[in-house]
């Protein structure tokens, strides 16, 4: 099977990877393959995490003129206490890698090491780290990263919906007159809604007086709620129509400016040139009518295939 050629990931070490990246672009120097020194002391923290720090080369960093004479006046252990009994004996760490104690796993030897193992050099000393950290979590994404702006998203403005069964749709021809049973001016993107709209002689803009929490998504996805059946017969499947006033494909950075209150021009012709859906296939072309008090679309053309939008 090809999952045996894949590289495999566990999440732990998927998430120290994706930390190890992002401590780079912070200007930490993680590396592979160095070589330690002799006095090496393997220890832990107290926020999940395990390492190993030559300890001639950290008291070198933190007592220059008195690492001269450690050789021969402060043995291993000695060094090892003095170390673990530091109030912060490593300083200049990743947030991700602060600590409150570090505990002792006693002192180790340099076969012990391997190419493998990351390392980084701090204020102080250089540490290689053993394992994965326990309590690292995958981190966030970056500020920087992927331009996006300039990709193209799909928005369809909707004034309204009906639910029909598919036999009734079934039926439907030109210059009938579908009406449009529940009218809300939704903004839709990907097949989500993004917010409602308003609309006048200049265009179409984002309703900022409505609360877009307060969009009754239960109701707009559940309007057919029907008692279950054991097999319900297929011409009584409900279908959701929906009646797009204009569709525009724009860049994500034009729709943010559509949520700061920029207007999308609209087409002058937009109620004469509805596209009428059906579970968000385009089916047919319309234009808006009334009938009475109630708001329909008459249908001006039937799609021949799925999709078919010749506008």
């Amino acid at each position: 099977m090809i999952r045996g050629n894949l590289r495999h990931y566990s999440s732990q070490e998927l998430a120290w990877r994706q930390h190890i990246l992002r401590w780079k672009s912070q200007g930490f120097v993680f590396q592979q393959g160095i070589k330690p020194g002799e006095t090496l002391l393997n220890f832990t923290s107290d926020t999940g995490w395990e390492g190993v720090i030559d300890l001639q080369a950290w008291f070198a960093g933190i007592l220059p003129e008195s690492a001269k004479m450690s050789g021969s006046c402060w043995s291993a252990q000695q060094l090892e206490e003095l170390f673990i009994n530091s109030s912060n004996p490593l300083e200049g760490l990743p947030e991700e890698l602060e600590y409150h104690q570090l505990a002792s796993k006693g002192l180790t030897s340099r076969s012990n090491i391997t190419d493998s193992m990351y390392s980084c050099q701090f204020q102080h000393a250089r540490v290689w780290f053993y394992g994965i950290p326990e309590n690292l979590a995958a981190p966030g994404y970056s500020t920087g990263g992927m331009a996006v702006g300039h990709l193209p998203v799909e928005i369809q403005f909707e004034v309204g919906h009906s639910i029909i069964s598919i036999s009734l749709l079934k039926r439907v021809s030109v210059g009938d007159v579908l009406l449009v049973n529940k009218t809300q001016n939704f903004i839709f993107s990907g097949g989500n809604i993004i917010g409602k709209f308003s609309h006048n002689e200049d265009g179409f803009m984002f309703d900022t007086e409505d609360d877009y929490t307060e969009i009754d998504f239960d109701d707009y996805e559940n309007d057919a709620e029907a008692e279950p059946q054991k097999l319900m017969p297929r011409d009584k499947i409900s279908v959701k129509l929906g009646f797009v006033l204009q569709q525009n494909r724009i860049a994500i950075d034009e729709l943010e400016s559509l949520y700061q209150g920029m207007v999308l021009p609209c087409d002058p012709d937009a109620e004469k040139n509805i596209t009428i859906t059906a579970n968000g296939v385009a089916i047919a072309r319309g234009e808006v009518v009334w009938i009475e008090d109630r708001l329909g679309v008459e249908v001006k053309e039937l799609y021949q295939e799925p999709g078919d939008d010749s506008r």
